[in-house]
């Protein structure tokens, strides 16, 4: 059996090697710390339910922390930005600046 090779996507708005990384496999969103690379814990959302946390950011944070993913304020905010503005290919239905 062929290992899944994620295509990781970090934010263009992360100005940082520490970075939250996504990556779309098949109808799951795969979330990573970039500092950690391969080493990092990955925890892996059906994609309408990641959908979903990203309009909830705390939430979403939550979820990753309990998969043992913790990430700095900035780097939220980041990804958050990218999410937002559509860089991960994701239905989000919030504008850019919307909290």
């Amino acid at each position: 059996m062929n290992a899944v090779q994620p295509q990781w996507r970090r934010s263009s708005f992360c100005q940082s090697d520490g970075c939250v990384e996504a990556a779309r496999v098949g109808l799951e969103v795969w979330v990573r710390d970039s500092k950690l690379g391969a080493a990092s814990p990955t925890v892996k959302l059906p994609r309408r339910q990641f959908e979903r946390l990203v309009k909830s950011p705390r939430l979403l944070w939550h979820v990753l922390a309990m998969g043992g993913l913790k990430f700095s304020g900035m780097e939220e905010e980041a990804f958050l930005a990218g999410a937002r503005a559509g860089e991960f290919g994701l239905a989000l239905a919030v504008p850019v600046g919307a909290s």
